[in-house]
């Protein structure tokens, strides 16, 4: 489900602050928790912009694992600067990249392997096809609400999901884009939707969410192809279902801890069928995972399983056995699709040119930041691929590849460092990029927002030299909420239109605090809200936690900019 990928921390927008707004983003950040997604993707508006783009084969490394011999293709998506949608064997060679935007995700394979379907932007997405080889991509939907592509087995129809007003439904078109069908039309919000092999049964994912009070638990449901006879099917906390080529079984993803588990369809013999705990290399996590897919034999699953910072593609036999890791990367790799053909070799595509590099200045500030009382000048450079205007901003987040710290020191000296794509991507970083003097001694730290979007906005604040930057460190757990150890990224919560803001205060003696307020709704927005409140002291590169309070407050009683009185 693509909306609830953890991908993509990009955003071109702001959700400004309206009741409408603010409650579609209350039950994204909702479902988004629930299901324990972190990746490369974000919540934040996003203008899809369809584009066409050369090809480029990625050379892999010639191993593969014992036992594992090709059959058919996987397509799959990946995060980071070199984002978008990638076809390889079923062995891990032969990787190649389809499409360049790194909002692209959820491929789906037509029934004859010629065509994928998939969702392309951030939160708001829309649907797309395109050939097996990446070319002639085109629109399917404009509504900015519809995601989970599936195609019928005789390749007529394919199913998706969009968001409707408080509810999201399952709805087939054509592969044209027209014909479109509303097929389910209940309380119950449903995702992900899979075409058994005959035809006859959609099976999705679903759950229901009141109008305050934590939402259902989610579950699977199968039903007919005209959206009647919708029944459950196995335990709570699950969903992302796949049927097995032969339409007997069922494989899912379990919500709590990520592992992959498979039921007949008749609800009997549930069984598990990978454990994250006992995955190859360290991602023993259930923070992230993807929709398994089933080889077109049945005889093996595919999935992907990660961390808070990555995740990769692994295979394993239908029967748990003989579980391999597929990739090997740092960033995002999810939603894997398996060809229906078994022997569809991967496209075959002459390598392209690396495409054109286009630099553009984000956000500026200025500051003494290494203390020799000259002026030094701060930039946050977003670096695209392909010929991008800077003065388009639509453009620049769609052609993201990375982004640049780049300082000019008043002594003569420059700092050009790449800023970790962690939390933000696309230019979304540094909506507030300022420096500030946050223990008045006169030496400048720079404060950049780090955060996804509309979704969480954190603060994070740097110490910067000329041999490079590195961020503040928070000295001690002291607070459960908002600011664990580890690097000062601060405030987060719910922030469209400034609820979680960050303010830097000078006291009356002259000593100055940084005061992190991490605002969550716990009800309808016009209720008071449970407001967190942490205020920290500078020492050296650490900050410290003075104290910590818990209330109840209006919106309107800590809304405000992002980042308040910037001590200058």
């Amino acid at each position: 489900m693509n909306d609830l990928r953890e991908r993509a921390r990009r955003e071109v927008e702001r959700l400004r602050l309206s009741a409408d707004g603010l409650e579609k983003t209350l039950r994204l950040i909702r479902r988004r928790r629930r299901n324990r997604r972190v990746g490369a993707g974000a919540l934040g508006l996003l203008l899809a912009v369809g584009l066409v783009v050369g090809l480029l084969t990625i050379a892999r490394p010639a191993h593969r694992p014992a036992g594992i011999a090709p059959e058919g293709t996987i397509a799959f998506s990946r995060g980071g600067p070199e984002g978008g949608i990638y076809a390889m064997n079923p062995d891990g060679t032969g990787l190649t990249r389809l499409t360049y935007e790194s909002g692209d995700a959820g491929p789906a394979w037509s029934p004859d392997g010629s065509e994928i379907a998939f969702v392309r932007g951030d939160g708001t997405e829309d649907i797309y096809t395109m050939h097996a080889d990446g070319t002639a991509i085109t629109r399917l939907t404009t509504d900015g609400a519809s995601s989970s592509p599936a195609w019928s087995p005789d390749g007529t129809k394919i199913a998706f999901s969009r968001e409707v007003p408080g509810n999201a439904d399952i709805y087939a078109m054509d592969p044209d884009g027209t014909h479109v069908t509303r097929l389910t039309d209940d309380p119950l919000r449903e995702y992900t939707p899979a075409w058994s092999p005959d035809g006859t049964q959609i099976a999705f994912m679903g759950y229901s969410e009141g109008p305050s009070g934590p939402p259902s638990p989610t579950r699977l449901y199968v039903m007919n192809a005209d959206g009647s006879g919708v029944r459950q099917i196995g335990p709570d906390n699950v969903g992302w279902p796949r049927w097995s080529p032969d339409g007997t079984q069922l494989a899912f993803v379990n919500e709590d801890t990520g592992s992959i588990y498979a039921i007949n369809t008749d609800g009997n013999g549930l069984r598990r069928v990978a454990d994250v705990d006992h995955l190859p290399g360290a991602r023993r996590t259930a923070s992230n995972f993807t929709v398994p897919a089933w080889s077109p034999d049945g005889s093996r699953i595919v999935f992907a399983a990660g961390d808070a910072t990555s995740s990769d593609l692994y295979l394993v036999s239908a029967n748990g056995s003989g579980l391999v890791q597929l990739t090997h990367d740092s960033v995002f790799d999810g939603d894997p699709a398996w060809s229906s053909l078994l022997s569809t070799p991967p496209p075959t595509v002459a390598q392209s040119p690396a495409p054109a590099v286009t630099r553009c200045v984000w956000a500026r500030t200025s500051g003494d930041f290494d203390d020799d009382g000259a002026p030094d000048q701060a930039e946050f450079v977003v670096i695209d691929w392909g010929h991008v205007s800077c003065a388009d901003r639509v453009a620049v987040a769609a052609h993201f590849q990375s982004q640049e710290l780049v300082v000019r020191f008043g002594s003569g000296q420059t700092l050009e460092q790449r800023f970790p794509t962690t939390e933000c991507s696309g230019g979304s970083c540094a909506y507030v990029f300022e420096a500030t003097d946050l223990d008045g001694d006169g030496r400048d730290e720079l404060a950049i927002d780090v955060g996804p979007g509309a979704a969480v906005a954190f603060m994070e604040f740097f110490r910067v030299e000329p041999g490079g930057f590195h961020p503040l460190v928070i000295a001690e757990p002291g607070d459960p909420l908002g600011v664990p150890p580890g690097p000062a990224m601060i405030g987060g919560g719910f922030d469209s239109g400034g609820q979680s803001p960050v303010e830097c205060r000078v006291n009356a003696d002259g000593t100055r605090e940084l005061v992190s307020i991490h605002a969550e709704s716990i009800g309808r927005i016009t209720e008071p809200w449970q407001v967190h409140t942490t205020v920290l002291t500078l020492h050296g590169d650490q900050l410290v936690v003075n104290s910590t309070s818990d209330t109840k407050e209006l919106l309107a009683s800590f809304a405000g900019p992002l980042f308040r009185n910037g001590c200058p």
